[in-house]
């Protein structure tokens, strides 16, 4: 059954309060259980073994890919120094590219079995755990904050899935976790994709090392920063900020790429900047979410207006149905950093598509996304991509709803 926005609280939510507590702050995790469960693992297995698609194609990209090659070079470092837009750039590439690495073959062990693969994701992870010691410079915060989800979502499939990661791999891990950690906890950072990848890093590490306290805060900062990155007209005449209320503030934030941008629903902080910043930012902000739905915690319905209203207004303009109103960004909105024309109909243009998303609101709860859905088919399969983006459709394109949260 689909069924629209204006009804969906009156007959699925109801339904989902009664098999999901929001609020399991007490309780246990679950493993494997940050991005996907052992269930929604095997699914994915099945799928590929029967060479059903979305998955086959996905799965293909994934096998053929770099990341997830058995002669792959990873390159630890002690220090790694990153400055404003990676400049210099002493191993910032590399730290998440070997993180990007451990994931891909982790997910490969995992489909295939083949025990090579869980092998070589456990060299790379001991490699850098025992070497690194720091970030420096500017972006340190920023690229603790891409890596550090790569190497989670890797070892809690390797730690979970018999593959042979030992109670030492383990130890030097935690070690590693440790050193990333404070960098994903600084609340100081800016307030657009910065933080939202540093929360993703933060209630990932949480999970992974079973840290309640730890989660419950990445939980709360959660629900802070989505309400400052997407706007709503029941925010106000100004969209709302973390420290206060004043426009001059929110200008400050949101205005300092495109001054007098007007505001409608789901229009986000860096729309005006440009798709490629917005999508790291957004990206995050859903694998977190993710996360905290894999634990019992559904981030997404109290967000539901706010996040569909986003999918919605974006995928319009970048499958280029719809334009770009003359007082939204000026009436241009750029597909990337240097995009000199920006996007427009009938191509439109920039950005992946949103797979975790789309499965949550269309897939599990129903809800109609015309723009979001025709964006996701002309962009299928999502792969894995600096620095945020994993790979989505192999991973939850299509996920039954009663594969979620088993334990």
């Amino acid at each position: 059954m689909i069924i629209t926005f204006n009804t969906v609280q009156r007959t699925v939510i109801p339904i989902l309060l009664c098999v999901i507590s929001f609020n399991l702050f007490g309780q246990s995790f679950s493993h494997p259980g940050i991005l996907n469960s052992r269930a929604e693992l095997d699914f994915v297995k099945s799928k590929i073994i029967a060479g059903e698609e979305p998955w086959k194609s996905s799965f293909d990209t994934l096998k053929e890919s770099n990341y997830s090659s058995l002669t792959y070079i990873y390159k630890p470092i002690s220090v790694v120094e990153c400055g404003s837009y990676n400049k210099p750039n002493i191993g910032c590439n590399d730290i998440v590219d070997d993180g990007m690495a451990v994931y891909s073959l982790a997910l490969m062990w995992y489909f295939t079995g083949d025990q090579r693969y869980a092998g070589k994701a456990i060299e790379i992870i001991t490699a850098w755990s025992d070497i690194y010691q720091q970030n420096i410079n500017s972006n340190a915060r920023l690229v603790v904050s891409w890596a550090t989800p790569w190497y989670v979502n890797g070892a809690e499939i390797l730690r979970y899935t018999n593959a042979g990661f030992s109670e030492t791999h383990l130890a030097k891990f935690n070690g590693l976790l440790d050193k990333f950690l404070p960098y994903t906890l600084d609340d100081s950072m800016p307030g657009n994709n910065w933080v939202q990848s540093a929360i993703e890093a933060q209630i990932a590490i949480a999970v992974f090392k079973d840290d309640r306290s730890l989660f419950n805060q990445a939980v709360d900062r959660w629900k802070q920063r989505v309400k400052t990155y997407i706007y709503l007209k029941s925010d106000g005449p100004f969209p709302l900020s973390f420290k206060s209320n004043s426009e001059s503030y929110v200008q400050n934030i949101w205005r300092s790429s495109c001054p007098g941008t007007g505001y409608m629903d789901g229009l986000c902080m860096e729309t005006c900047r440009d798709l490629g910043h917005l999508g790291l930012g957004f990206g995050s902000m859903m694998y977190a979410a993710e996360t905290a739905w894999q634990q019992g915690v559904d981030l997404f319905e109290p967000e539901i207006e706010r996040i569909t209203k986003f999918l919605e207004l974006h995928a319009g303009w970048m499958t280029g149905v719809v334009a770009v109103p003359e007082n939204i960004c000026m009436g241009k909105v750029l597909a990337r950093l240097n995009d000199k024309e920006g996007i427009a109909p009938p191509k439109g243009g920039g950005g992946k598509a949103w797979e975790i998303a789309y499965n949550h609101f269309h897939n599990r709860l129903g809800i109609e996304l015309p723009y979001t859905s025709d964006l996701l088919l002309k962009r299928r399969p999502a792969l894995a991509g600096h620095w945020v983006a994993k790979w989505e459709t192999l991973t939850h394109g299509n996920l039954p709803f009663n594969l979620s949260n088993k334990k």
